[in-house]
């Protein structure tokens, strides 16, 4: 079984990504729908009740699948800081109907989807689901300068908080 190939979305002058030219993306085809968003929105309407609030007036939320070589979507992930959401979207991901599967040199192939959505609560119940620039992914790389530069800065803070 081969692994997934992810498609990102955002754009990103990095030269350590890996552009992945595919002839065909994985299409969102569900009837009645336009988009992925417009269905999220519809099933929290059905799966929130009255009296949810959210804490704050909007909050963020990382969706991840793989749609399979069928574009059934497995592998469903869901974070966000607002806990409350993550059942719902989880709920609704995993009941998302079939997808036209990505097409690459002529074969369907799996291919693992990230998206990064905004998700606003404009009446009590209703949501509106926005696509956002996916957050800056952890460079793990510089991560030992970065502990090291940071510690020294806090050492001659309290050197200096000393001093006084």
């Amino acid at each position: 079984m081969g692994k997934a190939q992810i498609i990102s979305y955002g754009d990103s002058d990095e030269a350590l990504d890996k552009v992945i030219v595919a002839r065909a993306a994985p299409e969102f085809i569900a009837r009645g729908y336009v988009s992925l968003e417009d269905y999220l929105e519809e099933k929290l309407f059905q799966d929130i009740r009255t009296g949810f609030s959210m804490q704050a007036i909007g909050a963020t939320a990382l969706v991840s699948f793989t749609i399979d070589k069928n574009g059934y979507p497995k592998n469903v992930d869901v974070s966000s800081m607002e806990s409350r959401l993550i059942f719902p979207l989880q709920t609704a991901l995993d009941s998302m109907p079939r997808w036209k599967p990505r097409i690459k040199n002529d074969r369907n192939v799996k291919t693992k989807m990230e998206f990064y959505y905004l998700i606003t609560q404009v009446e009590m119940g209703q949501f509106v689901v926005t696509p956002e620039r996916m957050p800056p992914k952890f460079d793990k790389t510089t991560r030992n300068i970065k502990i090291v530069i940071i510690t020294a800065c806090v050492s001659a803070l309290i050197a200096a908080w000393a001093i006084l």
